[in-house]
This record gives structure tokens, C-alpha cells and sequence, in this order.
């Protein structure tokens, strides 16, 4: 199973504290030389316009740089659902591209610290009351924000703070 042989190659430790906000720490080795940060944003997969092409370079990129951390930072998929905007803009019904994104997103899931969704994702779940952006964080065995996130990164006795949000579109 790619995604169980690619959680077991995470080289950081992943803390979510009891918190009154959705908060997530994490801590990474001394021994890395720097830390790079690549969030995952409005991919849309799925949509005619997703630039296929240059999302393998970046991915290819992320795979082997191996100072790299992101997330998933919603809108990963286009999901157009019935009266959606844009509902005839994509070439693959949501399914499929929920399919690909896990295989897409799986071989760099031991890098990723965490995701939240995007409006697209909230079609979905506004339609039919199912979290597709939890369920790929579920597949992909990285902790899902329902809204936004703040993610503290130690490193060398240093704290860095991200606020991610997605927004509403």
C-alpha cells in the first residue's frame, strides 16, 4: 500500500494539543540544514484548466527535495456539483478526481503536516453533508482542519507560526 509505505518514511513528529482552537505542533530534526515550505492551494483537479503538467514538476520537486513540508491547502480537487459554477468546466466527474488525488497526494503524504478545505470541497459537503476534503485527509492519514489551522513548526529551539486559511472563493 503506497500511502502505509509512505507514512512510515515521515521524518517529523506531529502533535495536536487539547486547544480550544484548531492547532497542530510539529517538530522537526535539528540535524535538517533548513526547512521549505510548499502548501498545496487550488490544484483543481479535475477542471480543464488544471495544469497538469506543471503540477507533476512541483510534485516531482517536493518528492525529492527532502526539506520539504506542506499541506493541503484546499480546493485540491475542482468538485463541481450540480449548480456549481462551472459545472461543465471539468473533464472529470468528482469521484475521479478524488481518486487521483489520493494517488497524486500519496506519494508526498509523509511531508505533509495537515489539511483543511476549500470552498470547492464545501460544495459537498453544503449538498450532500460528506467532508470529501476530511476523506482524503483520512486516506492520505494527515489530521483535517474544518476551517482553518495554526500549525507552530519547531526547529533549532525556534518556534515559526502559519495561520492557514483557505477563504470562501
Amino acid at each position: 500500500d503506497q500511502i502505509q509505505s509512505a507514512f512510515k518514511k515521515r521524518k517529523f513528529q506531529i502533535e495536536v494539543p487539547e486547544s480550544e482552537f484548531p492547532e497542530i505542533i510539529i517538530t522537526v530534526p535539528d540535524s535538517w540544514p533548513k526547512i521549505l515550505l510548499a502548501p498545496w492551494y487550488d490544484v483543481h483537479r479535475g477542471h480543464s484548466l488544471h495544469a497538469d503538467s506543471m503540477f507533476k514538476k512541483h510534485r516531482k520537486w517536493f518528492v525529492d527535495e527532502p526539506y520539504v513540508l506542506g499541506f493541503n491547502g484546499g480546493d485540491f480537487i475542482e468538485n463541481a456539483v450540480e449548480g456549481s459554477p462551472g459545472i461543465f468546466s471539468q473533464d472529470e466527474k468528482p469521484d475521479e478526481q478524488f481518486d487521483a488525488a489520493t494517488e497524486m497526494l500519496a506519494p508526498l503524504q509523509h511531508k505533509l503536516m495537515f489539511a483543511i478545505p476549500g470552498n470547492h470541497e464545501a460544495r459537498t459537503h453544503r449538498v450532500a453533508g460528506f467532508d470529501i476534503a476530511r476523506r482524503l485527509a483520512d486516506n492520505l492519514r494527515v489530521p483535517y482542519f474544518g476551517d482553518y489551522c495554526f500549525c507552530t513548526i519547531r526547529w533549532r529551539g525556534l518556534k515559526f507560526r502559519i495561520c492557514a486559511h483557505h477563504g470562501t472563493g
